[in-house]
């Protein structure tokens, strides 16, 4: 017999039971307040490792490091996020920076009479700017309760793009050769956001985008899942204390011999405070 239908099916029927009033006065009152203006920003600390392949000029190296050697390594990072949104219409701006540097051996010309190992001291600067617009859809109740405060949940997909700046230099120390490469990128995207709204402070974020197509990269995706603990700060500004998980892939080359390669999967914990002004 198998229990997860009736499972979901209590839970379903607990949460409409048991969702408290005030729970409706969060999402009246605070950033999902229609015909309003609100603008969020979200300071966060992705904890991210970073599996792939990185390929410059006749070098290419597989990539597999945990956040704890990243961590080590990282010379600089700047991760936020804003957010406008009036009426049902929305606005987001997502600025990622990270200054990563490491030293290790690889082996050039392996299977040959050349093989050799040499020590190659690497520095990757990347920058990655994804914007774009959205539309609220919602709020749909997830059930009914006879006060009308029942759970709820908004949807948003969005359409936009992503840029991408990658500056890599791999310094071969002992043959004292550099390889340099400084490449851009920009690609479409488009995807959906979803705030579940679930008790009077706890909340759930799913989101997920797709792009690329060819136009920059062959393929690209980001997906995120959070949980989420609301409260205020005060009468108009809100805070929500966010923490889960993300994961980002970008698929690119430039498709000449020797060229750039960059088919990396960025993903790890995410933890992060949303502060939101709203209610003018």
């Amino acid at each position: 017999m198998r229990l997860t239908p009736i499972v979901l099916t209590m839970a379903y029927f607990a949460l409409c039971a048991f969702a408290p009033p005030a729970w409706a006065e969060l999402v009246d009152q605070g950033p999902l307040k229609r015909n309003n203006w609100t603008i969020s920003v979200v300071p966060y600390l992705w904890a991210l490792a970073l599996d792939g392949e990185i390929g410059i000029l006749d070098v290419e190296a597989d990539v597999d490091v945990p956040f704890s050697d990243l961590l080590d390594n990282l010379n600089g990072a700047l991760m936020l996020e804003f957010l406008v949104h009036k009426d049902r219409f929305g606005f987001f701006v997502n600025p990622f920076y990270s200054k990563l540097g490491s030293e290790k051996n690889i082996t050039l010309l392996e299977g040959t009479i050349l093989e050799r190992d040499v020590k190659v001291d690497s520095t990757l600067k990347m920058f990655i700017m994804s914007f774009g617009a959205m539309y609220r859809l919602g709020p749909y109740r997830l059930c009914d309760r006879e006060d009308g405060h029942t759970p709820a949940v908004i949807v948003e997909p969005f359409i936009g793009g992503r840029l991408t700046q990658v500056d890599a230099k791999l310094d071969l120390v002992d043959r004292d050769r550099r390889f340099e490469d400084d490449i851009a990128w920009a690609d479409p995207m488009f995807g959906v956001l979803s705030v579940w709204n679930l008790y009077p402070h706890w909340n759930v974020t799913l989101a997920g985008n797709v792009g690329g197509f060819g136009v920059g990269t062959d393929l690209a995706w980001t997906v995120t899942a959070l949980g989420g603990y609301r409260f205020h700060f005060s009468k108009r500004i809100l805070g929500n204390v966010v923490f889960g998980y993300r994961a980002q892939h970008q698929d690119f080359e430039t498709g000449e011999d020797g060229g750039f390669k960059y088919d990396t999967t960025m993903h790890g914990p995410y933890v992060g405070v949303s502060i939101d002004f709203g209610q003018w």
